[in-house]
Formats: C-alpha cells, structure tokens, sequence
C-alpha cells in the first residue's frame, strides 16, 4: 500500500514544478546518523513560487536524527511548496525534527509522507511559528506490525497568520502503536485548522493510537478549529482522542498574579508550562536549546500585548 501523490494541487503542482531535490540514502546498519536539512527560500521578487522534493530512505537496522528547516529572507511574497517521502525499513529509527521559519508575508505548504515497514520507529517533532499561511499535511502508513509512530507539533500564531494541520495515520496491520500530540497558541487575529485522522484497518487488531489537541486563544478575534475523526474497522483496540480550546485559567493566572508576577509573567509562565510536554524530546540537547530560546523570543514578543 502505498500513498496516491496525484489526489492533492499542491503536490501536483509540486511534481510539475520542483527546481530542487534532496536524496538521503541511508544504507543498512548505519547507526545515529546526524543530519541537518535547510530549505532556504531567497525570493528576490514577490509572488514567486518555490518547490522543492525530499525523498529519505532509511535502510535496514539503521538510525537517523534528522534536523529540517524552512528558511526564508527579504521578506517577499513567495510561496514554499515542500513534499517529502520517507520509507523505513525494518527495524529502522528515524527522528524528525521540522522547522517552519519563514517570512511572515510568506505561504508555506508541506506535505509529508511515511512508510514504515515492521517495527520501524518514527517520530516528529515540528514547530509553525512564521509564515503568513502555512499548511502542514502529515500522511503515515503503518505497513509492518510493531512499528511505532509519534507526531508532536507545536502552532505559535499571532496578526492575521493561518495555521492548518492534517493529520493521516493509517493502522493497516495489527500490533502498531500511534500518538499525536498537538497544541497551540493564537493571539490577535489569527486562525488555527486541526484535522486528526486514524484510520483501522479491520485486520488492525492489537493497535494502539492516541490523539490530543489543545489551543490557547488568547484574544477575541483569534479562533480555531478542531476536527478529531477516528474510523475504526477492529474490535481488540484501545484508541482515545481529546480536545481543548480555550484560555489560561482565572484562577491559576489570579493566583500568580497574587504572588507579585505582572500580567505577562503570569501569562509566559502558563504558556511555558503549556508547551512544555510537547517540546519534551530527549534526543539533542543543544537542538532543544534553540527551540525553546525561538518559542521564548515569540512569547516575549506577543504575551507583552495581551
């Protein structure tokens, strides 16, 4: 089974239209392999489009930490059009790390897509802080059993930006576990798009899949959505989903305040809380660093106005 790469504009464009292209071959038995990957968009004119194809292979007994970055300068309208395919092998690791850095008049679009053959272990940690609208489509299918899978996003959303993400997690043989972790922080006039998917196939018996999504709105004209689906075609699962959306709580803010914090130190410290289980990842040290300083500066800079 593999994805339909035909069915959606964006990748058919992409398919049309791509001027780069990364290949990452990791043969088999290749241990913690580090890489970091930039896409680097330089717009030098507005409304110009930028396509780009990643295409990771990681081989049998094998490990990769990979580090993923969307960069963008001079502040032009341009659009980023990114498509990766992933396949991993038995027995294989791969951690992913993606970072969405754009320009903030900027529109992003990132589809993603990964096979995973028996007990293959994947998980993804991904951050959408700059970009006027950024799109993220995640599609996993989970092709041999015991395979592990792990997708943990963090939207820090403020102005008029738009953040969207889709989510396909397709248990398609038994024994395999899932877990999405996402959540979210939107101020000013900003709107936020959640589409969970986990699909059982009815040979699936023995999976596992879990789904949590959880948004901050932190001013009247913010909004956001949040679209959990489950289809589940077996009997012996255990699936779970949740959702909140909302604001800090009074009473923890009042009781903060109480202890002498201004309105924005009682406000960052909740937000820090807030995100800290999905900025939990043990893998890089330095890596988590400068995430955590990137989510403190965008913190710094809108939690000042609430």
């Amino acid at each position: 089974t593999s994805f339909d790469l035909t069915d959606d504009v964006a990748i058919f464009l992409n398919s049309l239209t791509f001027n780069d292209i990364c290949v990452v071959l990791l043969p088999k038995n290749t241990k913690s392999y580090k890489l970091n990957l930039m896409n680097i968009s330089y717009a030098l004119n507005n409304n110009i489009g930028l396509s780009s194809r990643i295409l990771i292979i990681v081989g049998k007994n094998s490990s990769l930490d990979l580090i993923e970055t969307e960069l963008g300068f001079f502040n032009k309208n341009y659009i980023s059009n990114v498509v990766c395919e992933i396949f991993l092998d038995e027995n294989s690791t791969l951690n992913h790390t993606k970072i969405i850095n754009g320009d903030y008049t900027s529109l992003h679009l990132s589809n993603i897509f990964i096979n995973q053959q028996v007990n293959s272990f994947y998980k993804l940690h991904q951050l959408s802080y700059k970009g006027c609208y950024i799109n993220n489509n995640i599609n996993v299918n989970l092709l041999g059993k015991r395979s592990y899978c792990e997708i943990n996003g963090l939207d820090l959303a403020s102005d008029v930006q738009y953040i969207k993400n889709v989510i396909r997690i397709n248990h398609l043989v038994g024994n395999c576990k899932s877990k999405q972790l996402f959540k979210g922080i939107y101020t000013d006039k900003a709107l936020g798009v959640f589409n969970g998917n986990i699909f059982v196939d009815a040979k699936s018996e023995g999976t596992n899949a879990s789904q949590i999504n959880k948004s901050i709105l932190l001013s009247e004209d913010c909004d956001f959505m949040s679209n959990p689906n489950l289809k589940i075609n077996a009997d012996d699962v255990k699936c779970s989903h949740a959702a909140t959306i909302g604001r800090f709580n009074k009473n923890e803010l009042f009781f903060l305040r109480s202890r002498g914090l201004s309105v924005k130190e009682a406000n960052f410290l909740l937000a820090k809380f807030f995100v800290s289980d999905v900025l939990c990842f043990k893998q890089d040290n330095k890596l988590k660093a400068i995430i955590i300083k990137k989510v403190n500066n965008w913190m710094n800079n809108n939690l000042l106005r609430i």
